[in-house]
């Protein structure tokens, strides 16, 4: 079931990745994509190398986040009414 169209520079992932778990939903590309991932272990480097990026990088993703919670619990309000 498709639950979302996106375009270019979509994220996704960020919550598996932050806790460690397997992902909870599939991406498939209906066109040819460029697609960059994220490790653990480059993320230990940017911050060891890099602080500053590091926490500009967190924040952004904490606020995809924080966004993609709010449009979930507007949706669940409005289904209760």
């Amino acid at each position: 079931m498709r639950l979302a169209t996106s375009g270019p520079g979509t994220i996704v992932g960020e919550l598996s990745f932050y806790l460690g778990a397997p992902a909870s939903s599939t991406v498939t590309a209906v066109q040819p994509s460029r697609v960059y991932r994220l490790s653990a272990e480059n993320l230990q480097r940017l911050q060891q190398e890099d602080p500053l990026a590091s926490a500009i990088l967190h924040r952004f993703l904490l606020k995809r986040v924080s966004q993609r919670l709010l449009r979930v619990l507007e949706a669940v309000e409005a289904l209760s009414d």
